[in-house]
């Protein structure tokens, strides 16, 4: 979104994202099999952020806070056909993320629908992880800060 300078937040599709942190998924995983591994033995453990998924207008309306004010709201068609401009545009450069988008879009666009009712368990993730000062992050303006920190005001 940031590169396309453009967000599929003109249609009629509501998108929610869901994230976890990549550090915060590590941390977890060494937790629960290395320093614990009672709390997982017999345990279906979901790296999943126990916080509610955001709807992504919230997510791009944070991201102009944090100095990414020119991202265009588009439909889903206009932003996945600038998605394929790009796309092959790397192909003939030699690969990208766009390439990447633009395969599996079609794949994740029912989680990415799905996650405005579908409720993530992580039950038992949370319950391995107490007393441990280990949490996952809720999507927040601070979060997005320490991802995208190019761009700050």
């Amino acid at each position: 979104m940031i590169q396309l300078k453009c967000a599929p937040t003109a249609s009629d599709t509501a998108y929610f994202l869901d994230m976890t942190p990549v550090d915060f998924a590590a941390k977890a995983v060494v937790q629960v099999t290395v320093n614990a591994p009672g709390t997982a033995i017999g345990q279906r453990m979901h790296l999943q952020n126990s916080a509610a998924p955001v709807p992504l207008s919230q997510i791009v309306e944070w991201l102009k806070e944090i100095g990414y004010g020119d991202l265009e709201p588009v439909t889903t068609t206009e932003w996945m056909n600038r998605v394929r401009s790009m796309a092959a545009k790397a192909t003939r450069e030699g690969g990208d993320i766009f390439q990447r988008v633009e395969s599996g879009w079609e794949a994740f666009e029912m989680y990415f629908t799905a996650s405005s009712w579908l409720h993530y368990d992580s039950r038992n993730l949370t319950h391995a992880l107490k007393g441990t000062g280990l949490e996952c992050p809720a999507l927040s303006p601070e979060l997005l800060r320490k991802w995208f920190p190019d761009n700050q005001e």
